[in-house]
């Protein structure tokens, strides 16, 4: 039969009654820090929200991979089973910007620079172009004429 006993402790009274029963020999790694830093709001589940908004997260380098990506809008794809956590070309353009932005102030300098010093570590932008070129595809024009519309002709190819 389900119950509602989750609703009446936190978590760490419902472990701490766990243990002093011997239902968990071992205590959770988080237990012990969260017996010396209590948190400040109370944990219940019953709590007041926290009145407003959330505020949106916004960090310097989110305009800059904005407008990277729409920029150069094909860049390689990123392999997520990948351990080793080398930069992607946005990540290393990332870097670049922020060196030159410290030299220059305006943003759009920077911005070219950095496309420049990628290009002199092996980056090619011009493929990236191209290759979005060769994928788009062409539209094809109504073959058919208005004049031979009708219901007979409409299976015919």
């Amino acid at each position: 039969m389900a119950s509602r006993n989750f609703k009446v402790g936190t978590v760490y009274t419902r472990v701490l009654g766990l243990l002093k029963s011997g239902a968990i020999k071992q205590k959770p790694l988080w237990f012990d820090i969260v017996e010396t830093f209590p948190p400040i709001l109370p944990t219940m589940h019953n709590r007041a929200p926290v009145p407003g908004r959330a505020r949106k997260l916004q960090y310097w380098e989110d305009e800059v991979r904005e407008k990277f990506y729409k920029e150069f809008k094909f860049i390689e794809p990123v392999n997520l089973y990948e351990t080793d956590n080398k930069p992607t070309i946005c990540d290393r353009f990332i870097m670049h910007y922020e060196q030159f932005s410290q030299e220059e102030t305006d943003g759009d300098v920077a911005f070219a620079k950095s496309k420049e010093a990628l290009e002199q570590e092996g980056v090619t932008f011009s493929r990236i172009k191209e290759k979005e070129e060769k994928e788009a595809v062409p539209v094809k024009e109504n073959t058919a004429s208005e004049d031979n519309a009708s219901i007979e002709n409409i299976f015919q190819l």
